[in-house]
């Protein structure tokens, strides 16, 4: 009986982290996303008609959805060999490639990337030539024949009719695998153009959270510019700041496109998460609109692993899943206190360390242009940042006009250890959404819980400093 019901228990729509699987790569929503996607493939298309080199970089925070875009564009372009390097296995990109081509050929059911090639050239060579009777003995003798000459002197042999290909002499293609060996990464930038010039070949090269030590390489690429190669690069802003060669970066900014990924929308990560959802009638829109809401969802892979986790706790009930995404337990101005608290020991002190503010207040801080204490108080060089921290267990949040952060917000500037400051920036912490005009950071229960349990989750931090760069 448990078996049978282990057998019948629906599958969970979502993927447990990572997602950037070739499983999921078909699941693609928010016109962010899909935008980028069409302008690779629209730039792999010409690349594929004109045999030209181009390239493309994705620039963005993890969990963005970088990888998933690149493996859903290599889903889409079936006609192009896909290299994908993956820098967190891989410490250069000489083993990168050669390791990729090798495991992208057994995924076609290639023996090696030789044996791949030897494949693509009898396809070519059978092209050229129509005799059947040499056809049905180039495939039986495949295994037997030698091919002694030059492998790009062979194919231009048969592109204009000079044929060493007959049926009397049938040097046929086994020595490729002596000539065409892509042992280095030299190799690789050589061969890739003859194959391209020769036979059609197109690559789609996939660099996936580029490497300080994978500059030299890209360099050569970008230089060289290897005909039908599609070299598509990531970056996390970090690493990508950290780039100190001018002209590569710059080599960067001037590719075919240039795109940087953010944070999806709230409509964008619903739709996300929709694309996930086909064919389960109880995750309507207004569902997932509300997991998004209540749930603080802004991380499509934080979203994504929340939901996994409550779909098998809740065995597919949206009811149940709502309230384990949504709750958290605790008195509600006890968790205020402690949040502020916690933002303005850590999280405070984090940022100013780091230089993203000058001065922050170690506590409430009375601000007498309105004759109240604002919960937080942080200032840039040229920016002052006043919040207050408001946890609630309404659907939505609504701000009385009598709060300090509207007040704040009428007045004209705030003089505070010396220094005026025009310019304001009202905000706040909450667990919901806001339906004021004001500025808000949505904390998830997730982070809620970890803060009471005296941990630090990252995020919190990364939610400020996206507000402290809008």
């Amino acid at each position: 009986m448990l078996e049978l019901q282990i057998r019948n228990k629906p599958d969970n729509p979502f993927p447990s982290t990572p997602i950037a699987t070739e499983k999921y790569a078909g699941k693609l929503g928010g016109e962010a996303w899909k935008k980028v996607r069409e302008d690779l493939i629209q730039t792999a298309k010409k690349v594929e008609a004109t045999n030209d080199f181009a390239a493309a970089v994705l620039v963005g925070p993890p969990g963005t959805g970088k990888t998933h875009v690149c493996m859903n564009v290599s889903k889409e372009l079936p006609s192009f060999f896909t290299i994908y390097v993956d820098a967190s296995k891989y410490s250069n990109l000489e083993e990168g490639i050669i390791k990729s081509m090798e495991e992208t050929s057994k995924r076609l059911g290639f023996q090696g990337i030789s044996d791949y090639v030897s494949y693509r050239t009898m396809e070519y060579a059978l092209h050229y030539d129509n005799n059947k009777d040499f056809e049905k003995k180039m495939k039986y003798d495949l295994k037997d024949r030698v091919f002694y000459f030059s492998f790009e002197r062979y194919l231009s042999s048969l592109r204009n009719g000079r044929r060493y290909l007959t049926k009397e002499t049938p040097f046929i293609l086994r020595a490729l695998a002596r000539e065409v060996k892509i042992t280095s990464f030299a190799d690789f930038v050589s061969i890739v153009p003859t194959l391209s010039r020769e036979m059609g070949f197109r690559a789609l090269l996939i660099v996936d959270e580029t490497e300080q030590s994978y500059e030299r390489e890209l360099k050569v690429i970008y230089n060289s510019q290897p005909a039908g190669l599609f070299i598509l690069t990531t970056f996390v802003p970090d690493r990508w700041a950290e780039i100190k060669d001018k002209a590569l970066k710059d080599r960067f900014y001037s590719a075919s496109l240039f795109r940087q990924l953010g944070y999806p929308r709230a409509e964008d990560l619903t739709d996300i998460l929709l694309s996930y959802t086909s064919g389960y009638a109880q995750f309507t829109r207004d569902a997932i609109e509300e997991f998004v809401v209540k749930g603080g969802l802004t991380d499509i892979r934080d979203a994504l692993r929340k939901l996994h986790d409550a779909y098998d706790e809740c065995s597919g009930d949206v009811d149940c899943m709502m309230q384990r995404i949504s709750g958290f337990a605790g008195d509600k101005n006890e968790v205020s206190r402690t949040i502020e608290k916690y933002l303005r020991w850590q999280v405070m002190a984090s940022l100013k360390a780091k230089s993203f503010i000058r001065y922050y207040s170690e506590k409430g801080k009375k601000i007498p242009a309105i004759n109240s204490v604002v919960d937080l108080v942080f200032a840039t060089d040229d920016v002052l940042y006043l919040g207050d921290v408001r946890v609630t267990d309404e659907e939505s949040l609504t701000i009385p006009d009598d709060a300090n952060v509207l007040r704040a917000s009428h007045l004209g500037g705030i003089e505070l250890n010396g220094k005026v400051y025009q310019k304001l920036r009202p905000f706040v912490v909450t667990n919901r959404l806001i339906q004021d005009g004001v500025n808000a950071i949505v904390l998830t229960p997730e982070e809620i819980n970890l803060i009471k349990d005296g941990f630090n989750p990252p995020s919190v931090e990364e939610k400020i400093i996206r507000m402290l760069k809008d």
